[in-house]
């Protein structure tokens, strides 16, 4: 471009920033796309600095997305930074409205042979513009257009906000060099303390960086760094903000510059990715993306790698044989909801998916959600010597119709619901499912704080046998829920947040909770989920089940072995463990009592071998200790229907009863009755014989497969009238 016109263009461009012309804003494209992004003014919505540590203190991330931001008003930026600012960049910042018009014109004429490209006279807000409203390639950009548009802008900025604003988002937003972005960090990374804090010295020192931090890195240029400060020293005197001997004492008082510490690794890699997730449902999206916070969780970093090595021994011990890929576990203290381990796989780093963290990951339960139907049935008035059929009902018709198996093909006929859940029988728990309805145990799953579909029979009888897939921590959670008395505490993966410029709390974890189940129900599936007698036929002792104290206990797999699980807990602790492939294809031939349950003993096993992490939990209670027997639970013998013989004999047992209860035998009639005339007597000796029959399910598929059992294994069959007092008869009638 030939000069003259060069000069003329410049000159155009002067007269555009000095507001000479009312068409800027119809030729500035995309002036809306930059507008839209300067309301990081005002909201700090530009990335800061996010640190994280383990309930001990210790870092275990740190995230930077441009580099290290610390917010902070301007009442925490000394004065001698602004007036520093101020005197170097842009003297007129009070007076000019965002533009120098003076200063643009002279950088006009003096740009005009540049070929079309203008450098020089940004003021503080021009500088504002460019950082926060330009993409980092345009900010380079020297194009007439792109200085017009910043000016603009900034004019446009500066009508909007305060001088105040304008000089606070400014020293927030600059960069000054070693990845520090604004003047906190600059300060806590170049000199090791808050800006606040800064001398004069130190003060100069850095404001001379902004021009130019990779020529004035004081590592590399240190000797370029310090003739830039004296610069910045002279623009102060020269504006009378100091005298000449402040600047000589400023300029020869010695520099201590600390080495910024690396970025923690992420010691839990798989924990960290889900605490961001919570940290942006507790605070809000729009906070979280800001930044400029220190996130203090309830993970215990040690204890979590303990868990980790523990599960890699396992699954390496299963890959060959069983084709066992991966594991994932979880600790919960369920009295606050606080996740004390997370192990989302056994390495993080494997570029295969090793960053999909199963632990968050929804998967299909299995056997490991039937605690909730049990649960569901005692609330509703059974019991733990209630009867449920383990028989093969067919549910609907045609080729449609649902048959759900026992994982052995065997089926036991009637059963105590103590034995039914211990031993995980499908069959049985698909029928008292059907008894107590889907809609109440679907109710229980969502106030657990399970994931399900709103609609309950979106799983319809499928539900019981873990049709809905949930993650591995909602499930331990939700379960921990019964060890808890009935409490249930969300998970949480954060203790508190605090702003890192000001330490004042944003978030604590309220470790709120609400009486989902009864206490006397929590107890009951403590109970039997704790009975390793109950549980030996289908778990012959001893078993990976089985601890040295106390402990209940339910395994799940999947359908074709996809998925492994045991969740179990003590009033303390819940622990939650999956094996699996991250794939999703099947394992070979492997239960959860062989896949995950011996993960799960190993686990707490080695926190109940460590005394002080045993005694972080909670109270610290001792192993000994089972669950706490609530006031109502009373004792009393039942039949035992294993011993049950042809001529309605067996022998009794004792049986757990919830307050209020009549306790008893249930779905069982000591009476005397015939059998074949369907009549039921007074009880007088000589009216028939003295039996003991069972009922027979309400109408419907259960009954006729109830029914259809007894007819094949001579089981008798009460008639719906034996209703009398059945421990009375027992003893009457000398049932051993």
């Amino acid at each position: 471009m030939p000069v003259r016109a060069a000069v003329i263009v410049s000159l155009l461009l002067a007269a555009v920033i000095a507001g000479c012309t009312v068409r800027v804003e119809s030729t500035l494209v995309p002036i809306e796309t930059h507008r839209a992004r300067l309301a990081a003014v005002r909201t700090h919505a530009v990335p800061q600095t996010v640190e994280y540590v383990d309930r001990h203190g210790q870092p275990i991330a740190e995230l930077a997305k441009e580099g290290y931001r610390i917010w902070v008003p301007l009442s925490s930026i000394p004065e001698s930074v602004r007036a520093a600012v101020i005197a170097t960049e842009d003297r007129t910042f009070y007076h000019n409205g965002g533009i120098d018009k003076r200063a643009v014109a002279r950088a006009a004429l003096q740009n005009a042979s540049a070929g079309g490209t203008v450098s020089g006279a940004s003021t503080i807000t021009m500088q504002l513009v460019r950082l926060v409203a330009f993409e980092p390639a345009e900010r380079f950009d020297r194009s007439i257009e792109r200085k017009a548009r910043e000016a603009y802008l900034a004019a446009e900025l500066d009508d909007r906000y305060s001088k105040a604003e304008l000089l606070e988002a400014y020293l927030n937003i600059a960069y000054f060099g070693r990845r520090a972005y604004g003047i906190e960090a600059a300060a806590q990374r170049f000199f090791g303390r808050h800006a606040i804090d800064l001398d004069l010295a130190q003060s100069t020192f850095l404001v001379g960086l902004l021009q130019a931090p990779t020529a004035y890195d004081p590592d590399t240029f240190l000797p370029a760094a310090r003739a830039r400060q004296r610069t910045v020293l002279d623009s102060l005197v020269a504006v009378g903000s100091i005298d000449a001997s402040s600047a000589r004492r400023a300029f020869e008082a010695p520099l201590t510059f600390v080495t910024p510490p690396p970025p923690p690794p992420r010691l839990v890699g798989h924990f960290v990715d889900y605490v961001t997730s919570e940290v942006a449902r507790v605070l809000g999206p729009a906070r979280a993306r800001q930044g400029g916070f220190r996130v203090v969780t309830t993970i215990d970093t040690a204890f979590t790698d303990d868990v980790r090595g523990i599960a890699e021994r396992h699954v390496e011990s299963l890959r060959a044989a069983h084709d066992v890929g991966d594991a994932a576990v979880v600790a919960i203290e369920p009295a606050t909801g606080e996740i004390r381990a997370m192990v989302g796989g056994i390495r993080y780093d494997d570029p295969n998916g090793g960053q999909v963290n199963m632990a968050a990951e929804p998967r299909q339960p299995g056997s490991s959600f039937k605690p909730l139907t049990y649960a569901a049935a005692l609330a509703s008035g059974w019991s733990p010597s209630s009867v449920v059929w383990d028989v093969p009902s067919r549910f609907g018709t045609g080729p449609d119709a649902y048959r759900p198996a026992n994982y052995d093909g065997q089926y036991r006929g009637p059963v105590r619901l103590r034995r039914a859940l211990a031993n995980s029988l499908n069959a049985a728990a698909i029928n008292l499912l059907a008894e107590v309805g889907v809609e109440p145990v679907h109710a229980l799953g969502l106030a657990l704080g399970l994931p399900l579909d709103p609609d309950p029979w979106h799983y319809g009888l499928s539900l019981t046998l873990g049709g809905g897939e949930v993650p591995l921590v909602k499930l331990a959670s939700a379960l921990g829920t019964f060890g808890h008395g009935g409490r249930h505490v969300p998970a949480t993966a954060i203790e508190r947040i605090e702003d890192l410029a000001t330490g004042r709390e944003l978030w604590r974890n309220p470790a709120e909770g609400s009486q989902i189940v009864s206490a006397d129900t929590a107890w009951l599936i403590d109970d039997m989920l704790s009975d390793a007698a109950a549980r030996t036929p289908a778990f012959p002792r001893p078993s990976p089940l089985e601890l040295s104290f106390p402990a209940a206990v339910k395994t799940g797999t999947t359908n074709d072995f996809r998925d492994n699980l045991t969740v179990g807990w003590t009033s303390y602790v819940v622990v939650g463990v999956w094996t699996g492939n991250k794939d999703s294809h099947p394992m070979r031939n492997v239960l959860g009592i062989t896949g995950a349950a011996p993960i799960w003993r190993d686990v707490m096993e080695h926190l109940h071998a460590d005394p002080a992490l045993l005694a972080s939990f909670g109270d610290g209670a001792p192993p000994a200790e089972g669950f706490a027997r609530p006031a109502g639970i009373v004792s009393a013998p039942v039949c035992d229907l294993s011993t049950l013989t042809a001529d309605g004999r067996c022998a009794r047992r004792d049986e757990v009863f919830g307050a209020g209860r009549k306790a008893g035998d249930e779905g069982v009639a000591f009476a005397w009755f015939d059998p074949g005339g369907g009549s039921c007597f007074d009880g007088t000796a000589g009216a028939g014989a003295a039996r003991v029959g069972l009922f027979l399910p309400p109408s419907g598929p259960v009954q006729e497969a109830a029914l259809e059992w007894a007819r094949q294994h001579g089981t008798l069959i009460a008639p719906p009238g034996c209703r009398a007092n059945g421990l009375q008869l027992a003893r009457t009638m000398g049932f051993r």
